[in-house]
């Protein structure tokens, strides 16, 4: 892995006597993913895989527990940190990139809000891009890229930017079948040279097979 700036692993991510509520629906858990390991998140639809995704990455608020990375409380009575002040990776179903931004740039963008130097942050960016297949694509703005393209490089910008922990959501559902184990097998790489926690949802055997180091499954 290239770049200025070392891994921003920070230890354990830990739920302790969490409930995770979204309407009617709740999941109670505790979990415990340590530096190294990926957990993989199985089950039926509506089991709460995606509920329990959003309250690791601070969208969704813990209705009552505590969330921690490394010891430092993240979510919890007394404190609750703010998504983007996290150090978190994540790569959602849907890619969410900036249309107007480059694809270089949209990777780049984690490493410029953590202080990198642009130029730095888009050599690794385009090194990242490499890795994926997309060297050729690093300058057409994310809008004129296909879905599996964009996906693409929403798992290159997660795993660009250093995380603390990396959150995956169905990362490779809207990949051709022709790229999909070659990018599986990139991101397992990727995500052992990271060694960090790692949370990953899936409904798909390949994935939890090439990525997990062990599975939950909710429902």
């Amino acid at each position: 892995m290239t770049g200025a700036t070392a891994p921003a692993g920070r230890g354990a991510l830990e739920l302790r006597d969490a409930v995770v509520r979204r309407g009617d629906f709740e999941v109670r858990l505790d979990l415990r993913v340590d530096p190294g390991e990926v957990l993989a998140l199985t089950g039926p639809n509506g089991t709460g895989k995606s509920s329990l995704l959003a309250a690791l990455a601070g969208t969704l608020p813990l209705a009552s527990g505590s969330l921690s990375l490394g010891g430092e409380v993240l979510d919890g009575v007394a404190a609750w940190v703010p998504p983007e002040r996290r150090g978190v990776g994540l790569v959602p179903q849907q890619h969410l990139l900036f249309g107007h931004l480059s694809a270089v740039e949209n990777v780049a963008y984690g490493l410029r809000a953590r202080g990198v130097r642009r130029r730095v942050a888009r050599a690794e960016a385009a090194g990242w891009l490499d890795r994926l297949g997309l060297s050729d694509r690093a300058h057409l703005r994310a809008d004129a890229l296909s879905g599996g393209q964009s996906q693409r490089v929403a798992i290159a910008r997660a795993l660009a930017a250093h995380p603390a922990y990396v959150l995956l959501d169905e990362p490779f559902a809207a990949l051709d079948v022709g790229v999909r184990a070659d990018v599986r097998a990139l991101v397992a790489d990727a995500l052992r040279e990271l060694a960090v926690p790692a949370v990953l949802v899936t409904h798909d055997e390949a994935d939890v097979d090439a990525l997990a180091t062990r599975a939950v499954a909710l429902g």
